[in-house]
């Protein structure tokens, strides 16, 4: 009885891992970690971030689900906002204006064990969008999982991402203008 019930639980771990986040991943910029479900293709590449910033996309899709993560950069000596409830709350509803997208949920949520951001959304096509939003030094990070069945995909997704000690040492404390 005892070996079914390891048998059991093995084949359904099995079952379990092989629907989720697993190809490591990490860019050249050396910013950040994360496991996709397959290699990602990367669109709009910058290594060089200069006066007017810099975008990155990475991407992959198994089963109609999609795993998105995008970096934002902003240019270099630009002082980005603080990481406020406000500005994140602005990010995700930036989002939520976009052609074809509903907000279901949004709210603070642990990134990569910093305090970030998440929403729930709704597409036009009737898939559900679970997304994370991240600030970091001069980056914003918003992964996404579109088309999640449950969410357990994105759970694994997220829970993966992990942002570098490189880019964890770019960190600065927000200036505050007196007044």
């Amino acid at each position: 009885m005892k070996i079914q019930s390891v048998l059991g639980v093995g084949l359904a771990l099995l079952w379990c891992g092989a629907a989720l986040a697993q190809t490591p991943f990490s860019p050249t910029e050396r910013d950040f970690s994360v496991a996709f479900v397959a290699a990602p293709t990367v669109q709009a590449p910058s290594s060089v971030e200069d006066t007017v910033g810099s975008f990155r996309r990475y991407a992959t899709e198994e089963g109609g689900e999609a795993f998105v993560l995008t970096v934002d950069a902003y240019p270099a000596g630009f002082s980005a906002p603080a990481p406020t409830r406000a500005i994140y709350q602005r990010l995700a509803w930036a989002h939520a204006n976009e052609p074809g997208v509903s907000m279901i949920g949004e709210g603070p949520a642990l990134v990569s064990g910093l305090p970030g951001w998440e929403g729930t959304y709704r597409t036009a096509d009737g898939r559900t969008e679970f997304r994370h939003i991240l600030m970091v030094a001069n980056r914003i990070y918003q992964l996404s999982d579109i088309g999640a069945a449950t969410s357990a995909n994105a759970e694994a997704f997220f829970d993966s991402f992990k942002v570098s000690p490189w880019a964890m040492a770019q960190w600065r404390e927000p200036v505050r203008s007196a007044g």
